[in-house]
């Protein structure tokens, strides 16, 4: 963070397991740091969620792992619905299977309009056009830029979205802040568009 000039940011982990690290990271950077939980389906009647959930700021990186015989907002519903009473925006990893494709989220980003859904990577390269258009769709769907490497697609969402509904992100270790910062600043937006991506729009959203 320091070394890419991030003042604050979203930690995220890639499975349940995580949390314990997420904490101990959060509650040594203080107000740096805001945490998004990884939760489960089959989790979602847990005696902890009540304590782990509460100290989020939302809920994610999540996994669509539904297979080809369940609807991924059946796969989800036990979390959306988590996510709908406590008010969290909930992050979908995209882009890497048939599962993770925007396309196949359209079912569950409708029947859950009240709640913030973040597509994470955009739908990186495979998906991004499907992301933009979900996200046309549906303004409760926030696109993240880390891992989507086209300036041209960052511009097309840009102006097909809005810019108030993109959010930098970097992925990292698997991505560099810096990099991916240098990406933002350099596709060609102009300066309103850049400072609502890279900051002013997740503080509006997680009241940082």
């Amino acid at each position: 963070m320091e070394s890419a000039g991030v003042s604050k940011a979203v930690v995220v982990g890639l499975d349940p397991r995580d949390r314990e690290t997420i904490d101990e990271v959060t509650a040594a950077c203080g107000s740096r740091l805001a945490a998004f939980v990884d939760l489960a389906p089959a989790e979602s009647n847990s005696a902890f969620v009540g304590e782990i959930v509460p100290r989020a700021a939302g809920l994610g990186e999540t996994y669509v792992q539904c297979g080809s015989s369940q609807l991924p907002e059946d796969y989800l519903r036990p979390v959306l619905r988590i996510a709908r009473s406590r008010k969290l925006p909930v992050m979908l990893h995209t882009g890497d299977f048939s599962y993770t494709a925007p396309a196949m989220m359209m079912g569950m980003i409708q029947e859950f309009s009240d709640v913030t859904f973040i597509l994470a990577h955009m739908g990186s390269l495979a998906f991004v056009q499907d992301a933009i258009e979900v996200a046309v769709a549906s303004s409760n769907t926030y696109l993240e830029t880390s891992g989507m490497t086209s300036p041209a697609m960052l511009r097309r969402a840009v102006r097909e979205v809005g810019a108030d509904r993109i959010l930098f992100g970097s992925d990292y270790p698997f991505w560099h802040p810096a990099v991916e910062r240098a990406r933002v600043e350099n596709a060609g937006l102009d300066q309103t568009a850049t400072r609502l991506i890279m900051g002013e729009n997740v503080a509006r959203l997680l009241e940082l």
